[in-house]
């Protein structure tokens, strides 16, 4: 990383992570004054610093468990944010560094324990590594709190400097300071100027103005099955309206219809081809998968060459038939929960090579990388931080960053982290996509509050350009997750809300006489619009128009012999 681009991370580390400091003597410039070491050697060191003049070599431990560790006051249904700079001693394994929050209930006395964060893949060439995540303490009452670091291979030293452990507010007014971010990201101006032809009185015109489709993405996996079938004509219907993006995870390398020899990904690609049809940009999930088991058999035992080969040719292949196509690949998937190709092959940096080879032979998609417990859960935020810019740096041609967004079962999402995580990644600077939103409730009014409050977190965010649902139909994911049910495609109060965020309150009609004026002014939300002039209440003329991220200037002229037109329906696939 460039020094001006360390100084703008640290600082936007430092503006998320503000408010009063909770540990004691947290840049060790006190020696271990405050902190515990049970077991092992906790030693004050001046040659390897990160910040201030002193930081603690940690060494003898005989335990992956044990860390060094304070105790804080918890609590009860309080959120925390927790990080400490870690440096692994020269010639150390790659480790994972782990964070976890040990707390005794006060009630009954059982312990109970939170991972508040996994940080895999750190490696003495790594330098400083920020390690850490944000936690909510439970509604309860608790003797001791204790955030300690673990995980560590007992064998390796290492340094750790400028810990934190601060509160994070929650805001009540959270919902206000979303719609206000909503509006200010997500609307534009648009200044209509009129031109009557003398033949015309402006008293008997009228304007439609109507936000047909969305800037913002809105979109769901797919099933290209039902998309190429003739016998689910409703299901596309429905898609259509609902979506104006799709993921296809039919490109995966275990979905090959055909041979390794000769692939056969005719069905995605003819899905793609009637998605584009019909307006829907389309997400390629995904190229590679670099969790172990997710391979096709034949690929598992390769390794060396061999799987460089075969990762090479997989790759011409599928640019070569999904050029033009698609609008997002996710190249490898999930790389901060697997290693297989980087193991197989014995280069550590062997995924940036695949995302450099596939921007070379197609330059035209934006290449994600999609992972997972980096905003729904939180454990693995900071370390997808570091791996975004560690992408970013070596210039291979990342564009954005998929967030995958499972939250767990039957449990609210928690606004305040959800926020906080996104602030963390967006301080990388790349446009970020919720690509697998789902959740679960029992209740369906339940279900509609939950996901209207993921959305609009979502929505507001300034570094969020789109949401995918992991699925919406019940034949497709869990009924407790769905947003249509049955074969009769019914909504549920949960589609319905979605409906009506995405038509109704963020969505702009406007219905105007020109009878008050030919110029006027409408901040509108961004995408595109049908407009519709309608002279003694009959539609003349229509026009469609794009609004992008800046303001825009429409000059119109009303000309013609005032016959009627006809103008193309938008029906409402549930009536």
């Amino acid at each position: 990383m460039s020094p001006l681009g360390l100084v703008a991370l640290l600082l936007g580390l430092r503006s998320v992570f503000g408010g009063p400091e909770l540990l004691l003597n947290p840049g060790f410039e006190n020696g271990i004054n405050g902190w515990h070491s049970s077991g092992f050697l906790m030693t004050t060191d001046t040659t390897h610093v990160h910040g201030g003049v002193a930081a603690v070599r940690c060494s003898g431990r005989t335990n992956v468990n044990q860390g060094p560790s304070q105790n804080f006051q918890a609590h009860p249904d309080t959120r925390y944010t927790f990080h400490v700079f870690l440096r692994l001693a020269t010639g150390s394994p790659t480790q994972e560094a782990k964070v976890t929050v040990a707390l005794k209930r006060s009630d009954n006395g059982q312990d109970e324990y939170i991972r508040v964060a996994n940080h895999p893949y750190i490696t003495p060439a790594d330098g400083w590594v920020n390690v850490g995540g944000n936690f909510h303490i439970p509604n309860h009452a608790y003797s001791q709190a204790r955030v300690y670091l673990e995980g560590i291979a007992t064998s390796v030293e290492f340094y750790i400097d400028d810990a934190s452990l601060k509160e994070l507010e929650y805001n009540s007014g959270w919902k206000a300071a979303a719609n206000a971010k909503i509006e200010e990201f997500r609307k534009s101006n648009i200044h209509f100027n009129f031109h009557v032809d003398p033949k015309f009185s402006a008293s008997d015109i009228k304007v439609k103005i109507d936000h047909r489709k969305h800037l913002f993405g809105f979109g769901s996996l797919l099933r290209p099955d039902h998309l190429l079938s003739s016998t689910h004509q409703r299901y596309r219907d429905i898609a259509y309206y609902m979506f104006n993006w799709a993921v296809l995870q039919d490109y995966k390398w275990t979905f090959n219809r055909g041979t390794p020899d000769h692939p056969d990904y005719s069905r995605a690609l003819a899905a793609t081809d009637e998605l584009a049809k019909n307006g829907i940009q389309v997400r390629g999930h995904c190229m590679f998968w670099d969790v172990p088991d997710k391979e096709p058999s034949w690929v598992k035992p390769l390794s060396g060459q061999a799987l460089k080969d075969a990762v090479d040719e997989r790759i011409r292949y599928m640019t070569s038939i999904t050029k033009g196509k698609l609008a997002h690949w996710d190249i490898n998937n999930e790389i901060l929960h697997g290693n297989f190709f980087e193991a197989k092959t014995g280069d550590p940096a062997y995924s940036q090579h695949m995302y450099r080879a596939v921007h070379a032979a197609d330059p035209s998609p934006k290449l994600f990388l999609n992972d997972y417990n980096v905003v729904a859960q939180g454990s693995h935020t900071l370390a997808y931080l570091t791996m975004i810019q560690k992408f970013k740096s070596a210039n291979i041609g990342l564009g954005g960053v998929g967030v995958q967004s499972h939250f767990s079962n039957y449990t609210a999402p928690d606004v305040t982290l959800m926020k906080h995580r996104l602030d963390v990644l967006g301080i990388a600077g790349l446009p970020i996509w919720i690509t697998e939103l789902d959740l679960s409730a029992h209740d369906e009014n339940t279900r509609a509050d939950w996901y209207e409050n993921a959305l609009r977190v979502y929505f507001s965010h300034p570094s969020v350009e789109g949401v995918l649902f992991w699925g919406f139909w019940d034949d497709d994911v869990v009924y407790d997750r769905a947003l249509v049910h049955g074969s009769s495609f019914t909504l549920d109060k949960a589609g319905e809300r979605y409906l009506h965020l995405i038509k109704e309150e963020w969505s702009t009609h406007v219905n105007r006489s020109l009878s008050a004026g030919t110029s006027f002014n409408v901040k509108g939300f961004q995408g595109t619009y049908d407009l519709t002039v309608l002279y003694h209440d009959k539609p003349i003329q229509t026009q469609t128009f794009t609004l992008g991220k800046t303001d825009k200037t429409l000059n119109i002229t009303i000309s013609g012999d005032g016959h009627q037109i006809n103008v193309p329906a938008h029906p409402n696939p549930f009536g």
